[in-house]
C-alpha cells in the first residue's frame, strides 16, 4: 500500500471515530498531510462511510467544507436542478436533499451527494491502485506486485476487479457491476505499462536493486516496473565451491567450454538476448544436462522460465504466450522433431513472434527478450538446412557424469535440507559475484565467435543432422578455378552434376532430398560458414567456384570441412585471462567492507 493509502485510512479512521459534528475534514488532512485530489478522496471515503451508517449531516455537506477551506467562492449561483416533470428548482432549496449538489473545488466538477460520476471514481481508483497493478497491453493482462520491493506478477482478471469494486464502494454507496467495469476501462489506460523496466545494468534482487553503473545497490521505488526478480539477496562475500566443482567435473578439463559455460551464463544473467545463440546440451542421461540447466534456471529464478518443447513450439500458436516476459526459454525432446523451426528461429534472433491466447484477441507481436538452451540426448535434427538455424547453434557434447558416492553426501537432510539441489541453489549469490566479475562484452564476444573447439563440435552436429553439408563433406573436394562441376539436374546424371549426385546419396541413404531451388540458395552459405573459399556463379551454366566432385583418384585428399585447420580463435585466451580480476566494484553497497573484498575474492578464484 502506497504512503498517501496509508495516509488516508490513518485520516478517515480518525475522522469516523470523532461525532459527526465535530468532523473537521480539512484540519485533519492538513494534519496527515494530504493536499489537492487526496482532499477529494477523503472527502469521499467519509461520506460513504457515513451513508454505510446511516448519518445525515444537518450542515453543510463533506464537499462544502472543502470548498470554504479552500476560500472559494461562487462568481454566480449553480444552475437550477431540472425534475422529471420538467419543474425547476433551486438547489438551494433544502427539501431536495436526494439530489443535492455542490461543487468539487479539487476537479471543478458539478457532483452529488449520491457519489461522483464514473470518470471521477475512476481517477481516485487509479490513484489508488498506481503502483501495485499495470495493464501489459502486450499480453492483454493485469499484473500485481504484493510489496513495493516485489515484481510485478501476472494476476487474474478477478483479483483486479474485486480490488477496482473495493475501491468503489469507498466513493460510492450503490452501483453495478457494469460500473466496475467501466472503472476497470479507465484503469487501463490511465495503468497502461509501455516497456517493463529492463536495463542491463542493474539487477533486482531480494534487498534491493543491484545498480551495476553506480555501484551501488538502492531501494525499490513505487515508481520501479520490474516484471522480474532474481530470488536471492546480494551478498559480497558469497563464493560457490560447489559450483565450480559441478561445472568443472561437467566439462572434463575443457578450459575452452568452461570458459564458454561460463561466458552463456554471464550472457544470461545480464539479460544480453541480442547474442542471438541458443545452447544445445547433448548427452545421455545423468551426464550433467539437466544440472547445469538447473543451475542456469535458479540463477535467474525458476519463476522467471519457462519450459516447453520443440513440437509444442513450432506446432502449438498458443505456446509463445508462455514464454513471454520470461529470462530462460528451456526446450527438451527436441531429438524428436524434425521439422522446420521457424518460431526457434524468431526467439532466437531478436524477430517478433504473435502473442495468442485461447478465446482471446491476437495481441501486437513482441520480441522474447530471453535467451534459449535446448536439452536432448540426440542432435537437434530439423528440415531446416539453411545458415539461419546453423549459425545460432551452440551445440555441447556433455558426457560426464556425477557419480553416486558424489551426491550420497547431500542425502543427509539435516545438514542440506533441500538436497543437493538445494545446496546448489544456496550459492547462487556466490555464483552471481563470480560472474560479474566478467566484463560482459567479452562474454558476448565468447558466445557469440565460439573458439576451433566448439566451432568444431557444432560441425560434427551439423555432419549429423544435415545431409546437404554431410554430402558436402563426403562428396566434394577443391580444385583450380576451371575445372568445376556444373549444379545441374536431377537428370544429368550422379557423376556428371552436383544436385544429381547429392540427390543419389540422399536415397541411398533413405532421406528425402531438398528441391534445386532450395540445393542452390542454402549450399554455398552453408560452405561458407564452414570456412570454404567458394562462390556460386553462372558461366555456361551454373558452378559452385572451386569445388568439384571427388573421384577414385582422390583417395588421398582430405574430406572438405573436416580437412580444414581453421586459426585458433583468441576470443577465449582474452577471456579467460579478463576472469583473473573484477570489473565490477560495488562500493557503497550497504553492509560490505571494502571494494577490495571483492577484488580479492575474484583474483583468488581464478576464474
Amino acid at each position: 500500500m502506497s504512503a498517501v493509502s496509508c495516509a488516508l485510512d490513518a485520516a478517515t479512521q480518525e475522522l469516523m471515530a470523532l461525532p459527526i459534528n465535530k468532523r473537521d475534514i480539512p484540519a485533519i488532512a492538513e494534519a496527515h498531510g494530504l493536499r489537492g485530489l487526496q482532499l477529494q478522496r477523503l472527502a469521499g471515503r467519509v461520506t460513504g462511510e457515513e451513508n454505510k451508517r446511516g448519518e445525515s449531516r444537518a450542515g453543510p455537506s463533506v464537499f462544502d467544507m472543502l470548498e470554504a477551506s479552500e476560500n472559494l467562492a461562487r462568481e454566480k449561483p449553480l444552475e437550477p436542478l431540472e425534475l422529471n416533470d420538467g419543474a425547476a428548482l433551486s438547489n438551494t432549496n433544502p427539501s431536495i436533499t436526494p439530489r443535492q449538489t455542490s461543487r468539487n473545488p479539487s476537479i471543478g466538477k458539478t457532483v452529488s451527494d449520491s457519489g461522483p460520476g464514473q470518470n471521477e471514481v475512476a481517477e481516485l481508483v487509479t490513484t489508488e491502485i498506481n503502483g501495485v497493478f499495470a495493464w501489459d497491453d502486450t499480453a492483454g493482462s493485469w499484473f500485481e506486485r504484493e510489496h513495493i520491493a516485489a515484481p510485478f506478477c501476472e494476476c487474474s482478471p478477478t483479483r483486479l476487479w474485486r480490488a477496482v469494486r473495493d475501491e468503489c464502494s469507498r466513493h460510492k454507496e450503490k452501483f453495478a457491476a457494469g460500473f466496475v467495469n467501466g472503472i476497470e476501462t479507465f484503469c487501463k489506460a490511465d495503468l497502461h505499462v509501455e516497456a517493463w523496466r529492463s536495463d542491463p545494468h542493474e539487477l533486482p534482487m531480494k534487498n534491493g536493486v543491484l545498480d551495476l553503473k553506480a555501484q551501488r545497490l538502492r531501494d525499490y521505488t513505487w515508481s520501479d516496473r520490474f516484471n522480474w526478480q532474481l530470488p536471492y539477496v546480494f551478498d559480497i562475500k558469497a563464493t560457490c565451491p560447489l559450483i565450480d566443482s559441478v561445472l568443472d567435473r561437467m566439462v572434463g578439463g575443457d578450459n575452452e567450454l568452461r570458459a564458454f559455460l561460463d561466458a552463456w551464463l554471464v550472457v544470461l544473467l545480464r539479460g544480453r538476448y541480442d547474442v542471438q545463440a541458443f545452447i544445445e546440451l547433448v548427452g545421455e542421461g545423468g551426464t550433467g544436462k539437466s544440472t547445469f540447466l538447473d543451475i542456469a534456471a535458479m540463477l535467474v529464478g525458476e519463476e522467471n522460465v519457462a519450459s516447453t518443447d520443440l513440437a509444442s513450439l513450432e506446432g502449438n500458436q498458443f505456446e509463445t504466450a508462455g514464454i513471454y516476459g520470461k529470462r530462460l526459454a528451456l526446450v527438451t525432446d527436441s531429438a524428436r522433431f524434425r521439422g522446420d523451426v521457424p518460431v526457434l528461429k524468431a526467439i532466437t534472433g531478436n524477430d517478433p513472434i504473435r502473442l495468442e491466447r485461447k478465446n482471446q484477441q491476437q495481441r501486437r507481436p513482441y520480441v522474447f527478450t530471453g535467451l534459449v538452451a535446448i536439452a536432448a540426448n540426440q542432435p537437434l535434427e530439423s528440415s531446416d538446412y539453411s545458415t539461419g538455424l546453423s549459425r545460432r547453434r551452440r551445440p555441447i557434447a556433455i558426457d560426464s557424469r556425477v557419480t553416486e558416492a558424489e551426491r550420497a553426501p547431500y542425502r543427509d537432510r539435516e545438514r542440506y535440507p533441500g538436497g543437493f539441489k538445494g545446496a546448489l541453489r544456496a550459492e547462487m549469490p556466490g555464483l552471481m559475484n563470480r560472474l560479474l566479475a566478467i566484463n560482459v562484452n567479452e562474454a558476448v564476444q565468447v558466445v557469440a565467435n565460439p573458439g576451433v573447439g566448439m566451432a568444431r563440435q557444432r560441425l560434427l552436429a551439423e555432419l549429423d543432422t544435415n545431409p546437404m553439408l554431410a554430402w558436402a563433406e563426403e562428396r566434394l573436394v577443391p580444385c583450380n578455378p576451371g575445372s568445376e562441376t556444373q549444379v545441374g539436374d536431377a537428370d544429368m546424371g550422379a557423376q556428371r552434376g552436383l544436385f544429381a549426385n547429392y540427390t543419389a546419396h540422399c536415397r541411398s541413404r533413405g532421406l528425402h532430398p531438398v528441391s534445386l531451388t532450395r540445393f542452390g540458395r542454402d549450399l554455398v552459405p552453408l560452405l561458407i560458414q564452414n570456412g570454404v573459399d567458394t562462390e556460386k556463379a553462372r558461366l555456361k551454366a551454373a558452378i559452385i567456384r572451386r569445388l568439384r566432385l571427388r573421384t577414385p583418384a582422390d583417395d588421398g585428399v582430405q574430406t572438405l570441412l573436416l580437412g580444414l585447420n581453421p586459426s585458433m580463435d583468441e576470443n577465449v585466451e582474452g577471456f579467460t585471462e579478463g576472469l583473473n580480476g573484477a570489473v565490477v566494484d560495488f562500493e557503497g553497497f550497504e553492509g560490505s567492507k571494502q571494494t577490495s573484498d571483492f577484488r580479492a575474492y575474484s583474483k583468488a578464484s581464478g576464474r
